[in-house]
């Protein structure tokens, strides 16, 4: 499974936007969008929901990548109980 950072990037590069232009977006610094893309930094939940809507939408291409970084249990149970 690719990291979270390498898909926010991919899919940030495919509408064409620039790192500034997505932190904008968002409200916070160019820098921080490099840390997440380049260090696979994982942002707060209200953060990725806003960098996910910025970049298209609710997509499970980049929620499960995410739950599966931060919240791992989560994502095991939700398998385990069948609702994905």
């Amino acid at each position: 499974m690719e990291n979270i950072g390498a898909l926010i990037r991919k899919r940030r590069e495919k509408l064409g936007l620039k790192v500034y232009e997505l932190a904008e977006k968002i409200g916070v610094n160019p820098v921080y969008i490099t840390q997440i893309e380049k260090h696979n930094k994982l942002p707060p939940y209200d953060l990725f929901i806003k960098i996910e809507s910025a970049l298209g939408g609710t997509d499970a291409d980049l929620y499960l990548p995410y739950l599966n970084a931060k919240h791992p249990g989560i994502l095991r149970d939700m398998k385990k109980r069948g609702i994905m």
